[in-house]
């Protein structure tokens, strides 16, 4: 429910859902969702603070999933960014569907960038999810 709030723009409704997941658990992935909602409310302070713990974890060994990299990038529209989290995921072989969740179908919205369009193609193995 909060990536199809996050999606329609209602991001203090997505926030307050997924800040109820992450009370439950501080797993990577729910905590990347918080971040991409910080960047999408323009709360950069906040969204960065997500981003050091998320590398902190994983500087500490905890497996964080790439994926989580790409749901952060696509919040912050940072299409540098998103490039490099979607080729780490192709080289960590991250699941497209890990990749897909959290962003949910914005992230489709950056296929205008080839090199976007390339990794998205080799993650999904040449399938075109529908938005």
């Amino acid at each position: 429910l909060a990536i199809t709030l996050d999606n329609v723009g209602r991001f203090d409704e997505a926030e307050a859902m997924i800040t109820r997941a992450v009370v439950m658990s501080r797993a990577p992935i729910f905590i990347a969702m918080l971040g991409k909602i910080h960047a999408r409310q323009g709360r950069a302070d906040a969204c960065a603070a997500i981003e050091a713990e998320l590398e902190d974890r994983r500087s500490r060994g905890e497996y964080v999933s790439r994926a989580c990299d790409v749901v952060i990038a696509t919040g912050r529209r940072d299409l540098d960014g998103l490039r490099r989290a979607l080729a780490a995921a192709v080289e960590e072989d991250t699941s497209w569907f890990t990749v897909r969740l959290g962003p949910g179908p914005s992230l489709e919205t950056f296929r205008a960038d080839p090199r976007v369009n390339a990794l998205l193609d080799t993650l999904y193995d040449g399938a075109r999810p529908q938005s």
